[in-house]
């Protein structure tokens, strides 16, 4: 189970969570649909792993993205966000190699 840090708001909405050993488990959207991260990402266009990065909070959608998402699992955009807050066209900038492997490295640490 991922650690609290990276249980984001988007992921709880998207994936789904459960309280703890014992407590029900409370489905996300996709669970809602019967869709896997794979088959989402390939209805809108982008690779699982930048569905990933959506759900760990390292990344943000573009408001298209987002409003792909929200078609494909026919959720309303208002809706969505509640949950994650997309970012204009032009995006976050991105992180050098480097910067994204010691992050990589920080969150497995935290998960260990």
């Amino acid at each position: 189970m991922l650690e609290e840090q990276t249980m984001t708001p988007f992921r709880k909405w998207l994936k789904g969570y459960g309280e703890g050993p014992g407590q029900p488990w409370v489905p996300g959207v996709l669970d809602k649909h019967g869709m896997s991260v794979e088959q989402l990402a390939g209805k809108i266009g982008v690779t699982r792993s930048i569905i990933y990065y959506y759900l760990t909070g390292e990344r943000s959608p573009t408001k298209e993205t987002l409003a792909k998402i929200c078609d494909v699992l026919q959720v309303s955009y208002e809706d969505a966000l509640k949950y994650i807050t997309p970012v204009d066209n032009i995006g976050r900038p991105r992180l050098s190699h480097n910067q994204a492997i010691t992050r990589r490295r920080r969150r497995r640490s935290v998960l260990l």
